[in-house]
């Protein structure tokens, strides 16, 4: 198990790693390709909605075709589309390249959920995901120190060129140890191909279940796309400072996963998802009002960020696990649903914080809470 965890968790750890390493890089770029760094901010978005759109494509193929064959095309194409984003001439190519890479990488993500279902069930694949939460973090936990460090030493383009070469390491590592885990192969006729998307987003709970998992990633990515805003600019930290202080919130997601796991199979899974979101959305409402009210400081709001990043560790986990558990026999298809809302929902998201973050601390926070609170509201009309 620790093997197909350990492999598992570094595919997936590329997402986060193309996310968060060039973060702090934002300002060198909008400065090297003449942007301003909202629009710097929109190759984020850009990616968000290149990945959501990806997950759909991949979904029925991987049910298809298989995981293996599958992950292996996606880990090439990415490496490639890193190549090209290392290479781009101007903003607009690389947000073009960006999109690209997003949509390889989609593929990566679906195999990775739809191969721990294919594999476990139950009390056994939230605590597989949990733990595979717990080793993935590592990732965005020095990739913004990785990121502001290597952009200073040898440029920002450098960081697409370590992440061709962390998707071909992890390609061969498929090719030696990851078997083929689909039983049972789905057509790719349209017909069949919407029937099965239509059974998995009709289903009565997932109704409810899939739209608020999709607002706790939205408020997820709206704080992922304001934290160098919020830290850099409102804060004035600088970018290793910045690091470090993201680096804290991604060691509370790890222990909150880790903690996910040694609960699985003895509290149940939807009253901990209910209570972890019900948290965050307190903490949010908290932010809001006390940023408008005092304004932001280091010492207040940055511990609360910390936690409210952290239960993300028991959110994601056992929502995923709940929905998921629906679909056994179409997971591809089931994870493609799950991952697009997600990033589509975090896509939007952080186009909102791009557009407010002019009008101040206030506005860029209060999107947070807002997806938050809706998600609670779907998620327990979801339970009735």
């Amino acid at each position: 198990m620790l093997r197909f965890v350990a492999l598992l968790a570094a595919i997936a750890a590329l997402t986060p790693f193309a996310i968060d390493m060039y973060l702090p890089a934002m300002p060198r770029i909008a400065a090297d390709l003449g942007a301003t760094l909202g629009q710097v901010q929109a190759s984020l978005s850009t990616f968000l909605i290149g990945f959501a759109a990806g997950q759909l494509l991949h979904g029925p193929l991987a049910d298809a075709f298989g995981r293996r064959r599958l992950l292996l095309g996606a880990l090439a194409c990415f490496a490639l589309f890193s190549v090209l984003c290392a290479l781009a001439p101007t903003l607009d190519a690389l947000l073009l390249w960006r999109c690209g890479q997003a949509l390889a990488g989609a593929g990566a993500s679906v195999v990775v959920s739809a191969a721990i279902t294919d594999r476990y069930h139950g009390k056994n694949a939230i605590r597989v995901r949990s733990m595979m939460v717990s080793v993935m973090t590592l990732a965005p936990l020095v990739a913004p120190a990785i990121g502001a460090w290597l952009s200073r030493l040898a440029g920002w383009r450098s960081l697409f060129w370590l992440l061709a070469v962390i998707a071909l390491v992890n390609a061969v590592q498929v090719w030696r140890y990851l078997p083929e885990s689909l039983k049972q192969r789905q057509s790719l006729r349209p017909s069949v191909v919407a029937r099965n998307y239509w059974q998995i987003i009709s289903n009565a709970g997932a109704r409810y279940e899939f739209p608020a998992l999709a607002l706790a990633s939205a408020g997820f990515f709206a704080f992922l796309t304001a934290t160098p805003y919020l830290y850099m600019v409102q804060l004035g930290l600088s970018d290793t400072q910045y690091a470090f202080a993201f680096a804290a919130n991604v060691l509370a997601l790890t222990g909150c996963a880790w903690l996910n796991s040694r609960l699985a199979g003895r509290v149940a899974p939807r009253w901990l998802l209910i209570r972890a979101l019900g948290l965050q959305a307190a903490i949010a409402l908290f932010v809001v009002i006390s940023a408008g009210l005092f304004g932001l400081h280091l010492w207040l709001h940055a511990p609360l960020w910390w936690l409210l990043i952290g239960l993300n560790g028991l959110v994601f986990a056992n929502g995923a696990a709940l929905i998921l558990e629906r679909f056994r026999e179409r997971a591809g298809t089931a994870s493609a649903v799950l991952g697009a809302t997600q990033f589509a929902a975090g896509a939007l998201s952080s186009i909102v914080v791009a557009a407010v973050s002019h009008i101040g601390a206030v506005a860029v926070v209060s999107v947070q809470a807002l997806c938050l609170a809706a998600s609670l509201l779907l998620l327990r009309s979801a339970k009735r």
